[in-house]
């Protein structure tokens, strides 16, 4: 069994604020990102593709909150 990343607080600072500039990076942009963060470009990859769903699972409840209404 895998050990779970725990990111320091810089580290997710670092990744919200990329997160916050672009949803989706290039392989250039997770490279250096990576290198910033000092994690591998497929956890910084993995994270992005974690926070893409976790934001489109909230935006769906949102809207079915709203329906319900």
């Amino acid at each position: 069994m895998r050990k779970k990343l725990r990111l320091t607080r810089e580290q997710a600072t670092l990744l919200e604020d990329s997160f916050r500039a672009h949803t989706i990076l290039s392989h250039a942009q997770k490279q250096e990102l990576a290198g910033r963060a000092g994690l591998s470009a497929r956890q910084v990859e993995v994270w992005f593709q974690n926070r893409r769903a976790r934001t489109k699972l909230k935006q769906t409840e949102a809207d079915c909150d709203l329906l319900r209404r």
